[in-house]
């Protein structure tokens, strides 16, 4: 039996019955909270401009923060950017990611397309949620450590569990919507930069300047999109330098704490005193790089929020 088959058995046998009071409780706030960032989201460069591009159809499914109803994958993708567009949405560090973000986007779209109780839909999120978390369990943390965002390449599977779930798909089924995940999870962890937000601010301007009927819009757009583009490139320049001081300083940080070891298990000669400065001089780098990153995150974030 496949990992995939594995799965797919558990959630297809998943019930609302089987389900603990403490865990509908956490399930119901997990629920509101989403909806909570999805509607603070909904106004958000990111979330507008999906909006404008992919929901031109009508259809049953809501768009959050608005009156206007899409198709199930165009209100899934809307209301995907627009719960994770703050960054204030639910964390959990099994996953090392924000598991709810994935999953609940889809099930809105799936339940006002299809049709469901809200017992059904509560234990839809929650096989979902056991799905990404218990896959995690597998991966983490050096799934992290090398480079990838577990919210998107981990929350794909919750979200596919999820919504077959939802739709009463039996284990077989089941598999077959898990299995293509593998292929189609993406999500390198330096694309979260929040810097990369003005970017789309600016996309969202050159779509302003498209829709334009005079005749200097195309060359006004021209020039803009080379500045777009140089604003890219420099905000992933600065993200690599960060990233790199924090790498350096946290590989003088280990080295430390091995001397240190070292020094309190008896296999060096040393200073013990000198090697505790030095330990503490290389916390002090890296708390340093990290704050430098922060920092910058920072004004971004307030940047794109104002």
């Amino acid at each position: 039996m496949t990992i995939a088959q594995e799965l797919a058995r558990h959630i297809a046998a998943f019930d609302y019955d089987g389900l603990p009071p403490e865990a509908v409780h956490w399930a119901r706030v997990g629920i509101l909270d989403t909806v909570g960032v999805t509607l603070a989201g909904s106004g958000e460069p990111a979330a507008r401009l999906a909006a404008d591009v992919v929901a031109t159809a009508a259809g049953p499914s809501l768009i959050f923060g608005t009156a206007r109803r899409t198709s199930m994958l165009d209100a899934a993708l809307v209301n995907g950017a627009a719960s994770h567009a703050l960054d204030f949405d639910d964390c959990n560090n099994t996953i090392g990611g924000h598991p709810s973000v994935p999953i609940l986007p889809a099930l809105f779209a799936l339940a006002d397309a299809r049709g469901a109780s809200g017992q059904a839909f509560i234990a839809a999120y929650v096989v979902g949620f056991e799905t990404e978390t218990r896959i995690a369990r597998g991966v983490h943390f050096h799934h992290y450590e090398k480079g990838w965002h577990p919210t998107a390449t981990l929350g794909v599977f919750g979200a596919a569990a999820a919504c077959s779930r939802l739709l009463g798909l039996d284990a077989e089924r089941t598999a077959i919507a898990l299995s293509p995940n593998s292929s189609l999870a993406p999500g390198a962890s330096p694309q979260t930069n929040l810097g990369l937000r003005d970017f789309i601010r600016q996309l969202v301007q050159l779509r302003d300047a498209l829709t334009q009927n005079d005749g200097t819009a195309v060359s006004t757009t021209q020039s803009d999109l080379v500045a777009s583009e140089d604003l890219l490139v420099s905000a992933l320049a600065d993200q690599g330098g960060i990233q790199t001081r924090i790498e350096a300083s946290q590989t003088q940080q280990n080295t430390r704490a091995d001397n240190l070891e070292a020094l309190l298990s008896g296999e060096a000669d040393a200073d013990l005193p000198s090697a505790i400065v030095k330990l503490n001089q290389a916390q002090t780098a890296y708390q340093a790089a990290l704050q430098s990153a922060a920092n910058i995150m920072k004004i971004s974030l307030l940047d794109y929020i104002r």
